[in-house]
């Protein structure tokens, strides 16, 4: 079982701005999305699973190729810019983005949500 260990914020540590290439990564899983259901989906509820998991599988990927652990301000730069490069390509009120930081931030830690959104995500991509 994988599992994402959040720390105090490290001000050493940033996040270079990778909004955009996060926001082609999402569009480019929704797009995966609707060909596979021949555009038959709930575009606001896709868009928010892909979100969430994909800010999770990124966290994990911070904690396993770094430092052990994501120190809360990376883990608050990685959702705050995947929602921003997500609105690159969708229109989403702050009521949706707003939402979706509060259930990447709900389960960002629990422990089986790294291998549900690998899981997740690795259907799409194949």
């Amino acid at each position: 079982m994988k599992k994402i260990i959040i720390t105090p914020e490290n001000n050493s540590l940033n996040l270079p701005n990778l909004t955009k290439n996060f926001g082609n990564d999402i569009e480019y899983l929704i797009s995966v999305r609707r060909n596979e259901t021949n555009g038959n989906f709930h575009l606001a509820n896709e868009l928010g699973y892909i979100i969430v998991y994909y800010a999770v599988e990124l966290c994990f990927e911070f904690q396993t190729q770094g430092f052990g652990s994501v120190p809360v301000n990376i883990k608050n730069d990685v959702i705050n810019q995947v929602v921003e490069g997500v609105e690159i390509f969708f229109r989403i009120d702050n009521d949706f983005k707003e939402s979706i930081k509060d259930k990447f931030n709900n389960i960002v830690e629990h422990p089986f949500i790294v291998d549900e959104a690998i899981e997740y995500l690795e259907k799409i991509k194949r």
